[in-house]
């Protein structure tokens, strides 16, 4: 009988184990950027996943949350304990974003008028797109979804589609996205999150 319940127990183990090692885990930030040299405001909640948590976590840690290079900040979302709140004077226009304490309302405000107000509850999606919107006094809001409507052929698939920001949105989640588009800027790369310690 312990014969059998010992290969029993050694099976579940290899069985089990393969699928514990390969796991993908991930946690949410909010990427919040004001660059004035580009006249770019730029916000993107997303998920860092993997090796790559493992290596911003410790300086995330620190930091009580927050990541912050005077024009580009990166929140973590689970731990942020207050509201989120950064603005940006481009030109003659004042862009704000707000993300209240304890909500995932992801609220953007032209100066001081609120645009719209997204729920950012969908993005472990791993099958679609991350969401991603910019303000620039230009072409005003701009939000970016790589939807499949766009690819004519497979080269077309990997241009940045932005376009005007649906007011009639209700989330952060984009829906027939098509998977690995190219991103139309690369958050982590303003941040050097390199352990000191």
């Amino acid at each position: 009988m312990f014969r059998i319940t010992k290969r029993m127990l050694l099976l579940c183990v290899f069985w089990f184990s393969p699928q514990f090692v390969l796991a993908d885990y991930g946690e949410t930030f909010l990427y919040v950027g004001c660059n004035q040299e580009s006249k770019t405001f730029e916000v993107e909640p997303f998920i860092v996943w993997n090796e790559e948590l493992d290596k911003i976590k410790p300086t995330v840690e620190r930091n009580s949350g927050l990541m912050d290079d005077g024009s580009h900040k990166l929140f973590r979302i689970r731990t942020m304990k207050t509201t989120i709140d950064v603005s940006c004077s481009l030109d003659n226009t004042i862009v704000r974003i707000v993300l209240p304490e304890y909500s995932n309302q992801l609220e953007l405000y032209e100066n001081g008028s609120l645009i719209i107000s997204l729920a950012i509850g969908y993005i472990w999606d791993m099958g679609g797109f991350i969401y991603q919107v910019r303000f620039n006094p230009t072409a005003k809001w701009e939000e970016y979804c790589a939807y499949k409507e766009y690819c004519v052929d497979k080269k077309s698939c990997f241009e940045t589609k932005w376009k005007i920001l649906d007011l009639e949105r209700t989330d952060t989640n984009c829906p027939d996205s098509e998977f690995g588009s190219d991103k139309p800027f690369d958050t982590l790369s303003h941040f050097d999150y390199t352990d000191s310690d």
